[in-house]
């Protein structure tokens, strides 16, 4: 199961950090397998970053690089999406 670990939640949202709730939001629409882990210590992870997805013995710090990995082992959003719906995502 995947682990994502995120600056607690405040005001009604998951997380106070616009990153975490980027990666929340993806793994929301791709996945049902996945925990969220509040942590309040970047120490856990090894740039000293959140979020951090742990993906089994893996650790993937950084929206770009977790949405990267979950992309490559099939947790695709855009997998569906026109090449130019593709383009207006990235715009």
């Amino acid at each position: 199961m995947l682990c994502l670990y995120i600056w607690g939640s405040s005001w009604g949202l998951p997380s106070i950090d616009p990153a975490c709730l980027s990666v929340i939001s993806y793994l929301q629409l791709v996945s049902d397998e996945w925990k969220v882990i509040e942590c309040s210590n970047p120490n856990v992870s090894p740039t000293g970053e959140l979020p951090i997805l742990k993906d089994g013995l893996n650790w993937i710090t950084g929206v770009h690089n977790i949405i990267n990995h979950l992309k490559k082992n099939g947790l695709n959003a855009d997998e569906n999406l026109t090449d130019k719906h593709k383009a207006d995502s990235l715009a």
